[in-house]
C-alpha cells in the first residue's frame, strides 16, 4: 500500500491508519515518495498461518 505522508527514520514498523475509520491498514516499511506498508489484512493472514 502507497501513501503520501511525511515519516521520521527509524517509524518502520509503525501502524498506518485509515483517515476514514481510525483502523489500520498496514504496518510502515519504507520510506520515501510515496511511502509504503504492508497491508494488514496480508500480515494477518500470514499470521493466522504462524499461530
Amino acid at each position: 500500500i502507497a501513501y503520501y505522508c511525511d515519516t521520521e527514520g527509524g517509524s518502520s514498523g509503525s501502524p498506518v491508519l485509515s483517515r476514514a475509520t481510525n483502523r489500520v491498514v498496514a504496518l510502515h516499511h519504507f520510506g520515501g515518495c510515496p511511502n509504503s506498508g504492508v497491508r494488514a489484512d496480508i500480515l494477518a493472514a500470514k499470521l493466522r498461518g504462524l499461530v
